[in-house]
């Protein structure tokens, strides 16, 4: 009798990314809902998040790190205390929430931790 045993011999890297602050990015912060339609540019991102949100913790120092070295893209940021925060034309179910704006409409929108930080990823 003997056994086999075997390893897998890919290395894994994590990434640690640097603790991060919302107020670092105050300029992008969007306080009424009235406005989150009505930005400069013609395509934006929204991204919605939470205090008291456990996936929001979470994914906060990479989707902000990423987010500070974007180039091309805007992102900007919307703190839910109640649903009265959202655009009424806007539709999300939860934090963390991205939304894609073109042209003043909702194009697409990213719900939970995964899909927000794949979507920031994708961005340039």
């Amino acid at each position: 009798m003997f056994a086999l045993v075997g390893c897998d011999d890919q290395t894994t890297t994590v990434m640690t990314y640097p603790v991060m602050s919302y107020l670092s990015f105050s300029g992008s912060i969007i306080h009424e809902a009235n406005e989150q339609l009505d930005q400069e540019e013609d395509v934006y991102y929204i991204y919605y998040y939470g205090d008291n949100c456990s996936a929001c913790t979470n994914i906060k120092n990479e989707a902000l790190y990423t987010i500070e070295f974007l180039n091309e893209d805007s992102v900007y940021f919307v703190k839910l205390y109640t649903s009265s925060d959202i655009h009424e034309d806007i539709s999300i179910e939860g934090t963390p929430s991205l939304v894609r704006i073109v042209n003043g409409e909702v194009d697409e929108v990213f719900k939970g931790g995964q899909k927000v930080i794949d979507a920031l990823h994708d961005l340039s």
